[in-house]
């Protein structure tokens, strides 16, 4: 497009030593910075196409009430992009490990892929922890922040909702509906939707939630986990959401597989023992500094001589 021209020009003006650019903006200007020898490197901030379309054709097969047409699931020019890109890049960064993986599947070798994690905006959550007097008891007041889509799990995670008492935990649902009304309406009474939110206003339901729930099928790299941990909340999440949930499981529990059951037995094990969010909340609030948008400039800093050596 022009924005890429308008690089080209400028880059054919002055040759930059390292281009680093974004998926679906970059494949042309590396094409034609590299002869001056630019290393390229592409920022990859979500998974494969490819890896997408095959999930949410599966789950299209499966939920075809929860989807709006073919929005949302990537066509083959934007498959072949993305494929273009991965060749013409030096390296690769990625948020997450489940978005490197899908990077390794498109063809790119091991040696060429990064992952620097991101992190939260701290002019959105302040230093102060936020007080929650009632967290560790029933009910549980579990919060999803995102687009509401079959890509994010959403239909699993109303479907998991409906079975559980509201005496014993509440779900509220911030963001921008991405599938038929219709669908959505079937949950009334057992959902809170609050629709899209300012960013302001996303972070005062990170202090009033006890629970980040985020079950998403794909991603590359989840910021609202980032922002849970900003808040010092505790964390459901999928394999495929990111990396915040700490291996030891000290903040959280990490879904390897993401269906209406699943969520069900992740928010029971909760419901049995409530008392866990209170370490949950703790282990989040220590590891905030390593995960805000500070630390992720430093750890890019700290990668940039290995991408320039040689």
């Amino acid at each position: 497009g022009q924005n890429a021209e308008n690089v080209r020009a400028v880059e054919r003006r002055e040759p930059a030593p390292v281009l680093w650019g974004y998926d679906t903006s970059c494949v042309d200007v590396f094409d034609s910075a590299r002869p001056r020898g630019a290393i390229c490197v592409l920022d990859r901030s979500i998974g494969h196409p490819r890896a997408l379309r095959q999930i949410l054709e599966r789950e299209r097969a499966a939920f075809p009430e929860f989807f709006l047409g073919d929005i949302g699931v990537p066509s083959d020019a934007a498959i072949a992009e993305a494929d273009r890109e991965i060749a013409s890049a030096d390296h690769i960064v990625t948020g997450s490990r489940f978005c490197a993986d899908t990077v390794l599947q498109a063809g790119a070798s091991t040696d060429k892929v990064h992952i620097v994690p991101y992190g939260y905006d701290e002019a959105l959550f302040a230093d102060q922890r936020p007080s929650r007097p009632e967290l560790g008891s029933l009910p549980v007041r579990f919060l999803f922040v995102g687009t509401v889509s079959p890509r994010k799990g959403a239909h699993y995670l109303f479907e998991a909702f409906r079975r559980i008492p509201r005496e014993q935990a509440t779900l509220a649902v911030a963001g921008p509906l991405a599938m038929p009304r219709q669908a959505m309406a079937r949950y009334h009474g057992h959902v809170d939707y609050l629709g899209p939110l300012s960013r302001a206003q996303v972070a005062e339901q990170f202090a009033r939630a006890h629970c980040l729930i985020f079950p998403s099928l794909f991603e590359g790299g989840g910021i609202v986990l980032y922002e849970a941990i900003a808040a010092g909340l505790g964390i459901v999440n999928s394999r495929a959401t990111g990396d915040a949930v700490r291996a030891d499981g000290a903040n959280g529990i990490t879904l390897d597989t993401v269906n209406a059951d699943t969520i069900v037995a992740a928010v029971q094990a909760i419901l049995h023992r409530p008392e866990m969010l209170r370490a949950w909340s703790d282990a989040s609030w220590a590891m905030r500094q390593e995960n805000s948008w500070q630390a992720y400039r430093r750890r890019i800093a700290e990668l940039l001589p290995s991408l320039t050596a040689g």
